[in-house]
Order: structure tokens, then sequence, then C-alpha cells
């Protein structure tokens, strides 16, 4: 008999974010699948600006009405917000809904609450770890939050019947705090068929494209000095795409003009996923130096539209990408390799179709299709 699949996510498209858009992407792979009667997503609105119901690609998306401003990023108070009303809204939601099986994106709220779920109506759900909500994954920005964490992580894995972590690096930061533990390691994913290769005839310009979070941890400023320390000519030529908001814009616009760079650094903030698709297929390149990853969706987006990519070692970024193979890889902060390997893709146009190439290939082994079967295995379907 055919299974109802819950998703539980705080975040889920149009709102923007790694594992948000991951939670999507399985939940809709999963409405597809024989085995599963109806896919269901219980998600935050966005400060009353989307439908409280609708379905989308199959899936019924179930918002609850949350005191949440941004598209891109929550905040504490909102998560708080969205774990004590969703569970106030349990009974109603299971009624309604009379889940099989429910797999939650990040330890916290999702994981609290469908912990919560299963102790009053005894639902199995899977705990998929996505990084910040590890203790110790963002010491940046969570140093005071992580011992208040713990325990509840503690609790919320403990409960699960299934733990997922998406990269090696995640899943062994996870043992540290509950070293018994079993934790499956499954990689994200990329639509490879809408995110896809575009023939483009050489233009005068080198457009390099990045889609990220506005953080320090993503190495946006570096990436800044590193065009600002090329040769003349090449500088010259660049022409940069930020896409994505946060609390660096301020910092980067600054810098972009101190360096003289205004003129060639668009910053397009939150796109929806067809202008970033045409933005990508636009490309010559896509750079993201950062300092800290999982797997970035934008990666392997990147790489399914055949840009050449460079990147850092960092998180699960070296598991999928191997320096001079399928990218180009400088350890973070390297801002003087950085500038190396954007003058080597400026001049070497076989260089860059060799790569994008190799990339394109890389991601067709990430369809979510075959991540979905990953996932699959392991649930009483």
């Amino acid at each position: 008999m055919a299974k109802t699949l819950l998703t539980v996510c705080q975040g889920y498209p149009p709102y923007t974010g790694g594992g948000e858009n991951a939670a999507a992407y399985l939940s809709i792979e999963a409405a597809k699948d024989p085995d599963i009667k109806e896919v269901h997503a219980v998600t935050s609105d966005i400060g009353g600006r989307l439908p409280a119901y609708e379905e989308i690609d199959g899936v019924h998306i179930h918002r609850i009405s949350c005191k949440k401003k941004e598209w891109t990023q929550h905040s504490p108070l909102e998560l708080l917000d969205f774990l004590n009303k969703t569970t106030k809204a349990i009974p109603e939601l299971h009624k309604k809904i009379n889940p099989d099986y429910c797999i939650a994106h990040f330890s916290v709220p999702a994981g609290e609450i469908a912990r919560r779920w299963k102790n009053k109506f005894g639902l199995p759900y899977t705990c998929v770890m996505h990084g910040s909500d590890v203790p110790g994954h963002r010491p940046d920005k969570f140093t005071l939050y992580y011992p208040v964490l713990k325990p509840i992580v503690r609790k919320v894995w403990r409960a699960a019947d299934q733990l997922v972590a998406v990269s090696p690096r995640l899943k062994n930061l996870a043992l540290v705090t509950a070293p018994d533990l079993s934790i499956n390691c499954i990689l994200n994913g990329v639509d490879v068929d809408q995110f896809h290769p575009q023939e483009k005839e050489a233009g005068p310009s080198f457009k390099i494209m990045v889609s990220a979070q506005l953080i320090k941890l993503k190495g946006l400023a570096d990436l800044i000095e590193s065009i600002s320390s090329l040769n003349e000519e090449s500088r010259a030529k660049v022409q940069l795409n930020i896409a994505g908001k946060g609390p660096e814009e301020a910092a980067l616009k600054s810098l972009c003009a101190e360096k003289k760079l205004s003129g060639q650094v668009h910053f397009s903030g939150h796109i929806e996923k067809a202008e970033m698709i045409t933005q990508l297929q636009s490309a010559d390149c896509f750079i993201l130096p950062s300092y800290q990853e999982g797997l970035p969706l934008s990666l392997l987006e990147a790489a399914a539209c055949r840009l050449p990519i460079i990147t850092t070692p960092v998180g699960a970024i070296s598991d999928v990408f191997t320096h001079q193979e399928n990218a180009l890889l400088q350890e973070p902060g390297d801002t003087k390799t950085l500038s190396t390997h954007i003058q080597q893709l400026i001049s070497n146009p076989s260089l860059r179709e060799e790569l994008g190439q190799a990339a394109r290939n890389t991601a067709e082994q990430y369809s979510w299709k075959s991540i979905w079967s990953e996932y699959k295995k392991n649930l009483p379907l």
C-alpha cells in the first residue's frame, strides 16, 4: 500500500537556502514515486506573504503563520516561533495529513517537531543534518546557542528512526556530540534537467557568477580582492554577478568601491530559480571561495550548467570536486592562488571547456532521483 510522506522544514521555496531547497527537491522526487501516495510539507509562512496551503510540483504545502521577515535567513526567535506554533498545530495537521513517515530537515526546529509528533502519534522520522544544526558547525554565529542546543539535538537524534548527514565531515562533527549513534551520509543533489548548459557566443567580457548568502564564511571579500589584483587587461574584462542577500552586503559594496570595481560588480539579491538558471547559463565561470560548507547546491547547479568552477576543498566539496579534474581548488583565504585561477580561466578557453564538461559529468551522478533512492533504501515504504 502506498504511503503518505511528511516533510518538515522551517523554510520551503520560494524561501531560498541550501537545506530548504534540498527539502523541496526530495519532496518533489518522492511525489513522483509510485510507492508514495502523497507528499505533504509543513513549513513557515513568510510574514503572511504566502498562501496557507497550496500544491506545487505534486507536493501539498502547509504553511504555519509565523513572525518572519527575510526570504533568505531565519533568526533564532523566528525558529522558536515556528517550533511553538507547529507543535500546537500537530493534532490538527496529523488528522488532516495522516502521515506514515516524516523526514525532518535540520535537527532544530524541524527535528524537534518530528520528535514531538512521534511522541504524540508514533510517527517514525528521519532527521537530516544540514550544517548549522550540528553543534560546532558555525561557532562564528551560534557559539552562545550550541550549549543550549546540544541536549535538544541529542534527544532529537536518539528518538529518530534514521539519521542523515549531508557530508562526511558533518557526520564526524555530529558524532562528537553523540558518538554512540549510527549516522548515514547522503550528499545533496541537483536537478540536471532544469539546470543544463546553454550554448553561448564568446563576448568581450568575462562573466563570473556566484550564488551565496552574503556572510563572511562565503569568502566573497576574498573574491573581490582577487579580481582587483588581476592584470589590467583581465581585470577590465571581468563582470561579477553576486546573487544572494545577507548582512555583509554593505561591506562588500564598500570594498568594491574601494577597489574601483563598483561598475563591474552587480548585486542581484534574491532571484527566482528560472532567473538563476538563465544567469548560470550565460556565465563563463562560477566561483565560491568558502571557508566552511557542506556540499553547496549552488556548486552542483553551476556544474550541471557546465560551468568551470573555482572553489575551496572544505566540507564535502573535496569529496565531489578534484583540483584540475572537474574544478580549480585553493585553500580558503588564499587570494593569490584564487587570482591565478581566475587568470587561467580568462586566458584559456580550452581549460574552461574541459573543466566545464567534467563538472557537468559530475553533476549527472548527483541527480535528485538518485539521491531520493538513497533515502528510500532505509524508509519503511
